[in-house]
């Protein structure tokens, strides 16, 4: 039931059918690791514990975000007796050298003398809107992260509250085990966060990875009537939604609705390959970047958010840049453009250095 209610969530859907990512990535690890846990705390065995060190090694790999899951994870293993004693077992020294030796050589990179640091977090504040933040403390981003848990599940909700009041769902009182206590205190973790940081911005493939585990306790909580009818209910509407998905792009190019997917990068990388070709080309993000880099697979391309950059091993001599919707530029010339690219009708500029 819980692999069928998946359905429910919209940016779920989006994220695994089309933008495959490292956002799919960390959902995968943040639900392995409460697997591993779950298996640690029946069994305590070596093989259990290296495989979570695995898990939170390529956690952390796969997104910054999972060190929330982290912190959670701590918080309740210092009050819940169950984490307390996997935590506390001699052999969590091998699920810590094994994260530690695959994150190391990262962690050097970002922290190391070339100081990469600084582009992380001036890269995290733009995400989360701190340039966008007043003078003193207010209740708004809580409001916003209130807004992105009920965007998350809405459907889900919706749902289930009109389960219950059909009477098909009927509402059990649960134990608070360990599961249920990581839920609440990672609803808590990520509120604080947003409350004294002030974040402006929040978005929601942000929160999937943190609660998408939690469907389960969900379904935990509740009783359904004609259970066995409801779930082959359940696997028509799965397949119902995959099949939309796989013919989604198709129809939404023959009925004009507008979407990212529908617009290749074709014109910027026709428009270097023909007229810059002997330049270096240091295009704006990484997804401008890899797209065109898809495209001429045999061309060394930058990207100006990449944070190795600055520090590259490679000597440009005549580069030409692409800025997103801005003309004009200190010490550099504009010598090309596209205008209305994309869905978002984004202003390309060339600039030559």
């Amino acid at each position: 039931m819980a692999i069928l209610a998946l359905v429910l969530i919209p940016v779920y859907i989006d994220f695994t059918f089309r933008r495959l990512s490292h956002t799919g990535l960390l959902c995968l690890c943040i639900v392995a690791s409460y697997y591993c846990l779950q298996l640690l705390v029946q069994r305590k065995a070596v093989l259990n514990y290296l495989l979570l060190g695995l898990i939170v090694g390529v956690g952390l790999l796969s997104k910054y975000n999972y060190v929330f899951f982290l912190l959670s994870f701590t918080l309740v293993a210092i009050w819940d007796k169950e984490l307390r004693s996997v935590v506390l077992n001699l052999k969590i020294l091998l699920t810590i050298s094994l994260a530690f030796l695959l994150v190391a050589p990262h962690a050097y990179w970002l922290l190391g003398p070339n100081e990469f640091k600084s582009f992380l977090e001036s890269s995290v504040q733009e995400k989360i809107g701190v340039e966008e933040v007043a003078t003193g403390f207010s209740v708004m981003p809580l409001l916003i992260y209130l807004k992105g848990i009920l965007s998350l599940c809405f459907p889900v909700l919706v749902l289930f509250l009109a389960g219950y009041a059909l009477k098909f769902i009927k509402f059990n009182k649960q134990k608070l085990h360990w599961f249920s206590k990581i839920f609440f205190t990672q609803l808590l973790v990520l509120g604080l966060f947003f409350f004294i940081f002030q974040s402006q911005k929040r978005e929601t493939k942000w929160l999937l990875p943190m609660f998408l585990p939690f469907i389960i306790l969900l379904l935990e909580s509740i009783e359904l009537k004609k259970g066995r009818k409801l779930v082959s209910v359940g696997f028509y509407l799965f397949y119902a939604v995959i099949f939309i998905q796989i013919i989604r792009t198709p129809v939404e190019k023959l009925m004009h609705i507008s979407s990212s997917v529908h617009f290749g990068f074709d014109p910027i990388a026709y428009k270097l390959k023909e007229n810059y070709n002997i330049y270096q080309w240091v295009l704006p993000n990484v997804t401008y970047a890899g797209n065109v880099r898809s495209l001429y697979p045999e061309k060394t391309i930058h990207s100006a958010d990449d944070y190795s950059l600055p520090v590259s091993d490679v000597k440009l001599k005549k580069v030409i840049s692409v800025s997103i919707n801005t003309s004009k530029e200190k010490n550099r010339m504009v010598v090309d453009s596209i205008i209305g690219f994309g869905k978002e009708k984004e202003n390309l500029y060339f600039f030559i250095d």
